[in-house]
């Protein structure tokens, strides 16, 4: 971000933004277990910082990052850092009218909700990191975007060891763009390698449209689809998974129906990459409401419904219903606070795979 009005603190030309925060939260369930459930309260001590340095007109150097701790009051052996996944290190440069970003994004994250395919586990920790460069070039009516990603994940010191992976993406978008509506085509090629020889090595390829537009003054939309495609090496004792071939889609809509309340609404099917399975089909339904009724006391309600398909692993089908509500305060300019319910209830194809988990967040978060 760089609005000078956003950042609170400067060392020379860098501008800085300082947050601290506290959480306190309860689970009745921190093992994701179908039986024998564990309830426990927790800690997230954190701090968060931007950075924002102005090279030149031109050029600018971004940096994010948040690091909190978790601490259990009663399962210790739960404890661990976590990092932001929206932690990331930026370079925006500018060639005439091409446009040239270098990034490393890094994340230490515990979040379930974004690994379908793990459950019976309360020591789950993913290490990710995404380097790579993309480069935009404004043709008239006509942008072009290509781009390069090396990603790097692992799972340190749990049952996951083996989906530890290396891949490589190379991707481009050629989009016509006016001030109402944006269409064109995208493709994308890439090789995913493990660091064991258990899960299988990949080639992906992908290749599709998409359109985006501002349908009304309120309404917006974006659909996209194509096809996807996974050829697959042999894995352990010289097993080899079937290749997939098959469609991906999207369509989501953003309402904003007055001053005070807005909506949106997204589905379609992806493939992904998740722990302890080769390759994650998934189809999905996210809604999201924001009620702005009450002065500085904005509200909002997600509703989420996956449906996974593993290839590879155990062949697991997985159901995943999710409800979080949320309700956040503005004491003054400094200091803010935000309560959280979270229902999460995952249903699994495998025996003693399944659970379900209530979850109540509370946390400050401190401007300096």
């Amino acid at each position: 971000m760089n609005d000078p009005n956003y950042y609170n603190l400067k060392a020379g030309p860098v501008d800085l933004r300082f947050q601290s925060g506290l959480g306190i939260s309860a689970s009745d369930n921190v093992n994701y277990t179908e039986t024998n459930r564990i309830s426990d309260l927790f800690f997230d001590p954190g701090l968060k910082l931007r950075a924002f340095w102005p090279v030149t007109i031109d050029n600018s150097l971004y940096f994010n990052t948040g690091l909190s701790y978790r601490a259990y009051v009663k399962n210790s052996n739960l404890d661990h850092l976590a990092v932001n996944p929206d932690s990331n290190l930026s370079f925006q440069m500018y060639v005439s009218d091409v446009s040239i970003n270098f990034h490393d994004r890094f994340s230490a994250s515990d979040d379930l909700s974004q690994a379908p395919t793990v459950s019976g586990t309360g020591t789950y920790l993913q290490l990710e990191n995404v380097s790579g460069l993309d480069a935009i070039c404004p043709l008239n009516f006509l942008v072009l975007t290509v781009g390069y990603d090396h990603d790097w994940v692992t799972y340190p010191g749990s049952q996951f060891d083996a989906s530890a992976y290396n891949s490589d993406f190379l991707y481009g978008e050629a989009a016509v763009t006016n001030s109402l509506i944006a269409y064109g085509a995208e493709v994308g090629t890439g090789l995913t390698y493990y660091d064991e020889h258990v899960l299988s090595d990949n080639v992906q390829a992908n290749a599709g449209g998409f359109i985006e537009s501002q349908i009304t003054e309120h309404l917006s939309g974006r659909a996209s689809a194509g096809v996807a495609s996974y050829f697959f090496s042999s894995g352990a004792a010289g097993a080899k998974i079937s290749d997939v071939i098959g469609y991906y889609a999207d369509l989501s809509l953003s309402h904003q129906i007055n001053e005070w309340l807005s909506h949106s609404l997204s589905g379609g099917k992806r493939y992904e990459q998740s722990a302890d399975v080769n390759l994650l089909e998934l189809y999905y339904v996210y809604y999201t409401v924001e009620f702005n009724a009450v002065r500085d006391l904005p509200i909002t309600l997600r509703l989420i419904y996956e449906h996974g398909k593993e290839y590879g692993g155990p062949g697991e089908n997985i159901d995943h219903y999710g409800v979080a509500l949320k309700v956040k305060h503005d004491f003054n300019q400094r200091l803010s606070g935000l309560a959280e319910y979270d229902f999460t209830d995952r249903e699994s194809s495998l025996n003693a795979d399944s659970y379900y988990q209530n979850q109540v967040n509370l946390q400050l978060v401190y401007n300096f």
